[in-house]
């Protein structure tokens, strides 16, 4: 139905109730690879003054157009803040442990 990320959905096939296995998904099933014209450096007075800019830290921010914009601020200085776009698990193979405790007709309520 499309709420989980697709690699972990292929991996839930089939699997009857009960059933217990480890899922790993790859970036290209996953989040994605990551992008690296996501990455950008981006004037610091583009932000608030005083804003608070940690390094690692990830924040929610309007774009131009009013599209609310998920980064995590990679470094800045005292010119410019480099950010980062992707997702934060862009990249990265996931690891599911499942056990399948019943299952359902798409669509079917809960």
């Amino acid at each position: 139905m499309g709420n989980i990320i697709a690699g972990l959905e292929k991996g839930l096939e089939g699997m009857e109730p009960g059933e217990s296995k480890e899922i790993v998904v790859q970036p290209e099933d996953g989040y994605g690879i990551k992008d690296p014209g996501l990455i950008q450096q981006v004037p610091r007075q583009r932000f608030p003054g005083g804003f608070a800019f940690k390094a690692g830290m990830s924040y929610l921010a309007r774009s131009d157009s009013g599209a609310m914009v998920n980064f995590q601020v990679l470094g800045f200085d005292d010119e410019s803040v480099e950010i980062d776009m992707n997702h934060p698990l862009a990249g990265r193979a996931l690891y599911f442990q499942v056990r399948i405790k019943d299952v359902r007709e798409e669509g079917e309520q809960p």
